[in-house]
């Protein structure tokens, strides 16, 4: 067997010139089949030039890389020419059966050279027309995979994907026709309830600022500045009225533990925990609102243990209203009068000492408090009683102060 080396040039056109004898011209080399066809010279030489053109008689033969196993070849790693990463070395016989050497070849689903870095490329199956026979195809690293389609769609062989089928997208569209309608409705009924909710927020805005005006507007009509005049902070609070109206659930008649005249009188719980008897007038009587703010101003002067404690008032309603110490055990005169109240057993001492402690009471108002006061309505039903029927003398309205010379 003849050994020889074929080295290969570029040219641009059949003629050219040879000085040497006739010989053969490589037409091609197949690298993957591992054959080169070539084909006989034949001399023209009219005068003194010499050209050669190509024969009409062609001729293929086999060829390898070497006269060498792959094992030879790959133990030679630098003269092994499968170089590509995507390679492999492929063992030649002959015709006849009679080893002849290697060459190299790109593994399936590569294509290119073998012969240089990188030669082998990854072919992509999926451009060949209807590869997967009605399914998707994809492509992977030196193959392919199919892939079928999702329920209710079919394969579009043009686009290499999968699409609804026509009943499908009207059923969709229909669908999405009705999601937007819906969207539609229910941002129309949010913006409808956001509107009521923000109408109702001006109109509670509104209510509550005309509200307080009106407050302000008691507030100066019951002598609120006069009475602040009169008062230090420390002694007497001014209640507001919606604080007052909850402490008695907005004046519950099941709340009214008292009345006479024209006022009534109601148990209330503050905030504080505090049980209070809250004073209020039936009546608007603008006239007799000197009459309020002297009670106020008399009694937040007073300190003692038989005179029932202020603890302020409220100057924000039509009427005027006063927030006493809560009493339990009522007033003596139902002790003495009332039939309902059999339960209730006093002896002769502790009458004599309620009168006693009345007395006592009377006794500072007119001559130990810091200003002299005259109580002008002593009667039974203004001596409360506390839970260990105690004296509390209540009902200032018609006091006077008087100076002292």
């Amino acid at each position: 067997m003849e050994n020889f080396r074929l080295f290969c040039t570029n040219v641009t056109s059949s003629a050219f010139l040879h000085l040497g004898p006739p010989g053969d011209v490589i037409i091609s080399l197949q690298v993957n089949e591992g054959i080169l066809n070539y084909t006989e010279e034949i001399m023209n030489a009219p005068g003194f030039n010499l050209f050669y053109g190509y024969g009409l008689t062609s001729s293929s033969m086999q060829w390898v890389v070497a006269n060498l196993s792959c094992a030879e070849a790959k133990h030679n790693t630098s003269g092994y020419a499968c170089v590509s990463i995507n390679s492999r070395c492929v063992e030649v016989n002959t015709s006849d059966g009679y080893y002849f050497g290697y060459r190299c070849k790109c593994t399936d689903g590569f294509q290119g050279n073998p012969y240089i870095q990188s030669g082998c490329q990854d072919i992509d199956e999926c451009l060949q027309q209807d590869i997967c026979k009605g399914r998707m195809c994809s492509n992977i690293e030196g193959s392919f995979k199919c892939i079928e389609c999702p329920r209710k769609t079919i394969y579009d062989q043009a686009n290499n994907q999968c699409t609804r089928t026509k009943q499908q997208v009207l059923l969709i569209g229909g669908y999405v026709r009705v999601y937007i309608g819906i969207i539609i409705v229910l941002l129309g009924g949010f913006s409808i309830l956001l509107l009521a909710f923000l109408a109702l927020f001006l109109v509670r805005r509104w209510r509550r600022n005309v509200q307080k005006q009106l407050w302000r507007t008691y507030f100066q009509k019951n002598q609120g500045l006069l009475l602040e005049q009169l008062t230090s902070p420390d002694k007497t609070n001014i209640f507001s009225l919606e604080e007052l109206e909850k402490a008695t659930n907005n004046f519950d008649p099941t709340r009214i533990i008292g009345h006479g005249g024209h006022r009534i009188v109601c148990k209330g719980i503050l905030s504080d925990q505090r049980v209070v008897a809250i004073k209020k007038s039936l009546v608007i009587e603008y006239s007799e609102i000197k009459q309020f703010i002297n009670e106020v101003a008399i009694l937040s002067e007073i300190n003692h243990r038989n005179i029932v404690k202020l603890f302020g008032c409220c100057l924000e309603y039509e009427v005027t209203l006063l927030v006493y110490d809560y009493i339990s055990n009522g007033s003596l005169s139902q002790v003495l009068h009332d039939e309902s109240r059999n339960d209730v057993s006093l002896s002769w001492a502790d009458y004599i000492r309620i009168a006693t402690e009345a007395a006592g009471a009377l006794s500072y108002l007119h001559s130990a408090a810091s200003i002299s006061v005259f109580h002008r309505d002593v009667k039974s039903s203004n001596i409360l009683l506390d839970g260990n029927y105690t004296a509390k003398v209540s009902d200032f309205s018609a006091s006077r102060l008087v100076p002292v010379d």
